[in-house]
C-alpha cells in the first residue's frame, strides 16, 4: 500500500492535467490512474520478489493484465472473470473510509492525485483495507462453511473485532448490490 500511495502522489508531478480540476480533466486523470494502478502494484511485487517487471499487454483487460503482469503467464479466463468481479465488488463498496477520505480531500479543491493518495492512506488502515486480509485468514482456518458464522456469534457478545461482520451483514442485506455476489 505504501508503494502505491507514494507512486500515485509522485505521478501527479508529471500528469498533463495537473493544474486543471474541471470534470473532463478529472475524468482523464481517473482513467490514467486506473490504468496505472495494476502496473504499479505488480511491478513493485515482482521487484521485491527478485523478479523482472513485465510490460502490460494493451490487448488485455485491467483484470487480465494485473494477473499477467503479476505472474508472467496469460491468465485463465475463469481467473480473469473472478478478478474482474473482485475489482467491481471493491469499486461498488459505497461510502467506506477511503471513499470518505477522498471526498473530503476533493472537496477542498485539491487535485485528483491528492484525493486518491489520501484514500490509499485510509485503505492502509487495518480496520479498512486490512479487513480483507483478516477475512481471508479467518476463512482459511474454517473447516466447514458454518464456522465463520459461529466465530462471529462467539465474538459479538465479547465485543471482539470480527472480520466476518461485514460478510454477515452483506449476505443478509437485500439492498446491498454486492450481496448476491458475496
Amino acid at each position: 500500500m505504501d508503494a502505491l500511495r507514494t507512486a500515485v502522489s509522485s505521478l501527479s508531478s508529471i500528469d498533463p492535467d495537473l493544474t486543471s480540476n474541471d470534470p473532463d480533466a478529472d475524468r482523464r486523470k481517473a482513467i490514467r490512474l486506473t490504468a496505472q494502478f495494476p502496473t504499479i502494484v505488480t511491478t513493485f511485487h515482482r521487484l521485491r520478489s527478485g523478479q523482472q517487471p513485465i510490460e502490460p499487454d494493451p490487448a488485455l483487460s485491467i483484470a487480465a493484465n494485473f494477473l499477467y503482469t503479476l505472474t508472467g503467464r496469460q491468465p485463465h479466463e475463469t481467473l480473469t472473470r473472478v478478478m474482474d468481479a473482485a475489482l467491481v465488488l471493491h469499486a461498488e463498496h459505497g461510502m467506506n473510509a477511503s471513499t470518505f477520505a477522498a471526498r473530503v480531500i476533493a472537496a477542498t479543491m485539491a487535485d485528483m492525485h491528492a484525493a486518491v493518495t489520501g484514500a490509499l492512506g485510509a485503505l492502509k488502515g487495518p480496520l479498512h483495507g486490512g479487513a480483507n486480509q483478516d477475512v481471508m485468514e479467518l476463512l482459511l482456518t474454517c473447516s466447514d462453511p458454518m464456522m465463520p458464522s459461529a466465530r462471529f456469534a462467539s465474538a459479538w457478545p465479547t465485543s471482539r473485532r470480527c472480520p466476518a461482520l461485514a460478510i454477515a451483514f452483506i449476505r443478509r442485506s437485500i439492498r446491498v448490490p454486492r450481496s448476491s455476489a458475496i
